[in-house]
């Protein structure tokens, strides 16, 4: 994502250089007096070539991001990492860190995933409970990255 950003800035800038060219171009096209005039003019013909070059590149990688966040496995979030309690009240559970992600044993309920902001489910085993973290975890990462 923040390649994405660093992207989208990048051709911000250069449509802002390709616009000052544009025109320093027309004001020296207006006042082409002898050849110092025209060597500017050609210089300033070779940078918004250059600039117009790195926009077309920028494009084409702003493109194939959105590309890729459009596709359904174009955002891979990574899975989250389980600890084993150590405490002894809760022997058997798991958590997160730093996620805030846990599981714990909810006896009649069978297990109990819950997230730090109070979202939860009940599951029939830690394997399954886990799963289920791991799906409402990345269903609101990739939530925050549309558009």
């Amino acid at each position: 994502m923040t390649d994405l950003i660093k992207a989208a800035d990048a051709l911000a800038e250069c449509q802002d250089a390709k616009d000052l060219l544009a025109a320093c171009k027309a004001d020296l096209e207006k006042a082409v007096v002898g050849r110092t005039a025209q060597s500017q003019l050609m210089t300033i013909h070779r940078l918004l070539g250059y600039v117009e070059t790195k926009m077309s590149a920028i494009h084409h990688t702003l493109t194939a991001y959105r590309q890729a966040r459009e596709g359904a496995d174009g955002v891979k979030v990574k899975p989250l990492v389980w600890d084993r309690s150590h405490i002894c009240s809760w022997n058997g559970d798991y958590h997160t860190v730093p996620t805030g992600y846990t599981v714990r044993c909810a006896y009649e309920n069978g297990w109990k995933w819950s997230t730090p902001l109070g979202a939860f489910g009940y599951c029939s085993s830690p394997e399954v409970a886990k799963a289920a973290a791991q799906a409402d975890y990345e269903r609101r990462i990739k939530a925050a990255l549309e558009d």
